[in-house]
């Protein structure tokens, strides 16, 4: 479910625990935590941390924290849309000749097709699970 404006800026001032206008990675940790009442560990909060400060100045402003996180769920909305597309007997995975036909309209080799389902289809079944596929957001 996409998070609104209101929703990220009341999670924004959750996370600026010292209201400065900005976030730290401790005060996004705590602050998400808080927020979503679920344990985050250092490692995922880092990850989040990174891919939020733009700028890479080792703190998060209100304009970073709302463009990029509007950014990637636009990007992530996108990605399921075409996984949806791609399936077309909506079993919930993509077989290998339903990426080919997608791929084949982008011009692409069969050993450019094998490449990318072997680096995506982490568990070796030679379909792509959406789970699989929404790791490329």
């Amino acid at each position: 479910m996409p998070i609104s404006e209101s929703e990220a800026n009341k999670i924004f001032d959750v996370c600026d625990a010292n209201k400065d206008g900005n976030v730290t990675k401790l005060e996004l940790l705590k602050g998400l935590t808080n927020y979503f009442q679920k344990s985050i560990s250092v490692e995922a909060a880092t990850d989040i941390f990174m891919g939020l400060d733009d700028n890479k100045d080792d703190k998060i402003t209100r304009d970073e924290f709302l463009n990029q996180l509007c950014r990637k769920l636009n990007r992530r909305e996108a990605f399921d849309k075409a996984f949806n597309e791609m399936d077309k007997n909506r079993d919930g995975t993509l077989s290998r000749a339903e990426v080919t036909t997608a791929c084949r309209q982008c011009g692409c080799s069969d050993a450019e097709i094998d490449d990318m389902i072997k680096s995506i289809d982490k568990d070796g079944d030679g379909n792509i699970s959406k789970k699989e596929f929404m790791t490329l957001v």
